[in-house]
């Protein structure tokens, strides 16, 4: 069902394309527990399934495309995703740009107030 999309994890894709290098440290503060925020882009022309990763409105990558399917098909069905930073790890090949593990959650509807 459904809830199979829970507990998905991933790793953002494409930061070095996407986050300017003014920007990684930022990235690399990023706390266990912060939400990111999916946002689908079916007009995408590398990947009709395509799954953004924002922070605070700025991209920060993507979810990558074997993730991005399950991902994609399930906001499409109209399931609010967001993602939550599990942990960042320094990734010595494209330093300075980190891993940022993230884990795939339903967003939950809180009270309005």
């Amino acid at each position: 069902g459904a809830m199979e999309t829970d507990l998905v994890s991933f790793v953002i894709a494409g930061v070095r394309h996407h986050v300017p290098e003014r920007a990684v440290a930022m990235m690399r503060a990023l706390p266990p527990g912060t939400v990111l925020e999916l946002v689908r882009e079916p007009g995408n022309a590398a990947d009709s399934n395509a799954v953004a990763v924002h922070y605070r409105g700025r991209r920060l990558g993507y979810v990558p495309a074997t993730t991005a399917r399950t991902v994609a098909r399930v906001m499409d069905w109209g399931t609010e995703l967001h993602a939550v930073v599990d942990n960042v790890m320094l990734d010595g090949s494209v330093k300075p740009y980190p891993d940022v593990f993230c884990t795939v959650h339903r967003v939950v509807a809180s009270k309005a107030g």
